[in-house]
């Protein structure tokens, strides 16, 4: 929850208010069965816009996009509108039910609860309202998802069925990466290099689906690069072979998470870089986050005492420098070239400060304490020689550095920190809120 403080750090600030009096897309208060039952009797969709409070794009749809005039139009007259928060009430079991992963997610659903169509991330108004009579025209089908499950169930070696089947379930975004394995294996050589089998793979793999896994169909994209790069030649958002692969990992990863399948993981590894090769995203950082996530700590701990130590801090300073200039450099013609100065060394104060907070919600020795203090305090001391550049951060990596200072029993300077960064925020009524809910608990000599 806290690194969220950071995202709406990066996301809110500069956000403006707009008249609750203009036109905009109107979302009914109602309760989600009520929604479902109106749905039902007015034979319409509701569509349902997923966000967070902390989520810079939802914000941004709802101040540039819903309150246009000829959208609001659309969407009133066409659907029962429905917000839902990803994170409190029926959100996270909404969001687990529909495989929402990114906010926002926008979501037509019907009166049945089918899920009938859905797209996500902010867009062009009218990308937005494409989107809209695309769920219109895909709600006009013949047949929905459901009753495609129940025939792929009845008959599950007809290929035929099966495709047609993975296609609404990819434009659907919806997990498709085991059924995707076994649809490939009943094809011959030849079909698996059809165009347009190699197509439904790189759909499912591209980072909008991001469903494919580490297994046979990701065997046959990797033996048709031919096609692959034909198909991709005229595609704006085409990704490179080894870019979607990484996305299969990550997606195999969460499954062997899920699962606690050491012997998957074992294999994933297998994989990942050296951290000389790459020291943000290598052997060591996925082993940290698979014994992390199934609740190892102590290898875990293992694990991040020797990835920091060993190779995030022995990063040579004028190595830093360098990579910070070469990437500087390259996107000087970009209008947010500001953005891209200290790209390398940012990288290491998150790592230091994510790994910080991890380690925060664990049992920690006084020793361990001292560990990831010292990590703090080098993070702090690296955003301090840019100060301008890192403004957003550095509230974040206060906070952190108080939090281990109060665990450390030094209670009276964590409290003078908290409120430092808070200090920084004012405005931010989000990150204020937050900030201000661990100072309290500090003040009250409660457990953080």
């Amino acid at each position: 929850m806290i690194k969220k403080i950071l995202l709406a750090l990066l996301l809110l600030s500069g956000m403006q208010t707009y008249s609750q009096d203009k036109q905009t897309i109107a979302f009914k208060t109602q309760s989600w069965s009520e929604a479902l039952a109106a749905a039902k009797s007015s034979h319409q969709l509701i569509f349902v816009d997923v966000y967070t409070e902390w989520c810079g794009p939802c914000k941004k749809m709802e101040r540039e996009v819903f309150i246009l005039p000829d959208v609001a139009k659309l969407f009133n007259s066409t659907f029962i509108n429905f917000k839902l928060d990803a994170e409190k009430g029926i959100g996270p079991a909404m969001q687990k039910k529909y495989g929402v992963s990114s906010y926002p997610t926008y979501l037509f659903v019907n009166g049945d609860g089918t899920l009938i169509y859905s797209m996500d991330g902010s867009m062009e108004p009218s990308t937005f309202k494409q989107h809209a009579n695309n769920a219109v025209l895909e709600a006009q089908q013949e047949q929905n998802i459901d009753q495609l499950e129940a025939l792929y169930t009845a008959h599950k070696d007809d290929q035929l069925l099966l495709y047609n089947y993975l296609n609404r379930l990819t434009k659907l975004k919806l997990p498709t990466a085991d059924l995707l394995d076994r649809y490939v294996g009943l094809l011959t050589p030849k079909e698996q290099s059809d165009p347009k089998t190699i197509q439904l793979i790189i759909d499912n793999g591209a980072w909008l689906n991001r469903k494919l896994q580490v297994g046979p169909a990701m065997t046959v994209l990797e033996n048709n690069t031919a096609v692959f790069d034909q198909l991709q030649k005229n595609n704006p958002r085409r990704e490179p072979l080894e870019q979607i692969k990484k996305g299969a990992i990550d997606v195999s990863m969460r499954k062997a998470i899920a699962n606690k399948d050491v012997i998957l993981f074992q294999k994933l590894v297998g994989l990942k870089q050296e951290s000389k090769t790459n020291p943000f995203d290598n052997k060591e950082t996925f082993a940290m986050r698979y014994y992390f996530a199934v609740n190892d700590y102590p290898a875990y701990k293992k694990r991040a005492t020797q990835y920091i130590s060993q190779v995030v801090l022995k990063i040579p300073a004028d190595t830093l420098v360098k990579q910070d200039a070469e990437v500087y450099t390259s996107m000087r013609s970009s209008p947010d070239s500001a953005s891209y100065k200290h790209t390398a060394t940012i990288k290491v104060t998150r790592v230091l400060m994510n790994t910080v907070e991890d380690m925060l919600s664990l049992s920690l020795s006084q020793r361990e304490l001292q560990q990831i203090n010292g990590w703090a305090v080098e993070a702090l001391r690296m955003t301090s020689t840019d100060p301008d550049y890192y403004k957003d951060g550095i509230p974040f990596y206060i906070n952190l550095y108080a939090q281990v200072l109060y665990k450390m029993n030094q209670k009276a300077k964590a409290i003078q920190q908290m409120k430092s960064a808070m200090q920084l925020v004012s405005g931010n009524d989000y990150a204020m809120k937050k900030l201000q809910a661990v100072l309290s608990r500090m003040e009250t000599n409660e457990a953080i």
